[in-house]
C-alpha cells in the first residue's frame, strides 16, 4: 500500500513539474512574441525630426539663384518637397540606435555674422525656402513660441530658409538657418538638428 502512495506521490510531483515547464515556456513564448512585435513597431513608426513650421514654402531656389525659382504648380517643386518630407523622417529603432532622436537646437547670435549665411552653407549645393504670403513663426519642440534673444517679447517671424544639401547617404547634424528682421536688421538664427539631405542633393544635381 505504502508502495503505490509513494509512487503517486512522485507521479504528482512530475505532473507539477510538467506543468511548471508548460507555464514558463508559455510565459517565454509571450515575451518573444511581446518583444519582436515592440521591434517592428519601432521600425514601423516614424518620427520627424525638423521643426513643424518649416514646411509648405511658397518657393524654392538653389544656390543663391533667386531668379530660377520652382513654384508650386512646378513639377520639380512637388517632386523636391516630396524627398525633403522623407529627409528627416527616421524610424524610432533607428532614432535610439543612432541617437537621432532628441530635439532640435535653436541658436541667436549678436554679433554680425547672423546677417548672412555661413559659408559651410554657401560652399556647396543648398536650397532656400521662401515665404512670399507671410512670415512664419518659429516655435520650440514643444509647439510654443519661440522669443528672441534680441526682445522677450518678440517672436521670430522668418520669411528664407536656407540649408545645406549632402553628399553623404547618412543621417547627420546639419544646420538650417532661418531669415527675419529685427527692425529694419535682416538676420538669420540657426536650427541646429539631424537629417538626411543625400536625396535632396541626388535630385538637384539631376534638374541642374
Amino acid at each position: 500500500m505504502s508502495e503505490v502512495v509513494e509512487k503517486s506521490y512522485a507521479e504528482q510531483i512530475a505532473e507539477k513539474n510538467k506543468r511548471k515547464k508548460i507555464i514558463i515556456s508559455s510565459i517565454s513564448l509571450g515575451l518573444v512574441f511581446i518583444i519582436a512585435l515592440t521591434v517592428i513597431l519601432l521600425a514601423t513608426i516614424k518620427v520627424d525630426l525638423r521643426p513643424s513650421v518649416i514646411e509648405n514654402p511658397s518657393a524654392i531656389y538653389f544656390n543663391g539663384n533667386s531668379s530660377i525659382q520652382y513654384d508650386k504648380s512646378d513639377e520639380e517643386y512637388k517632386e523636391f518637397m516630396s524627398k525633403y518630407n522623407e529627409a528627416f523622417r527616421v524610424s524610432i529603432l533607428t532614432g535610439l540606435f543612432s541617437n537621432n532622436l532628441k530635439d532640435y537646437e535653436i541658436v541667436e547670435t549678436r554679433d554680425s555674422s547672423s546677417q548672412s549665411l555661413p559659408t559651410s552653407v554657401t560652399s556647396g549645393n543648398y536650397v532656400t525656402f521662401l515665404y512670399k504670403s507671410g512670415n512664419v513663426t518659429l516655435v520650440k519642440k514643444d509647439g510654443k513660441t519661440y522669443y528672441s534673444i534680441y526682445n522677450s517679447n518678440n517672436s521670430i517671424d522668418f520669411y528664407q530658409v536656407s540649408f545645406a544639401l549632402s553628399s553623404e547617404d547618412s543621417i547627420k547634424d546639419m544646420s538650417m538657418y532661418l531669415k527675419y528682421k529685427t527692425g529694419v536688421t535682416e538676420r538669420y538664427v540657426e536650427v541646429k538638428l539631424k537629417g538626411n539631405t543625400f536625396n535632396l542633393n541626388e535630385y538637384y544635381e539631376s534638374i541642374n
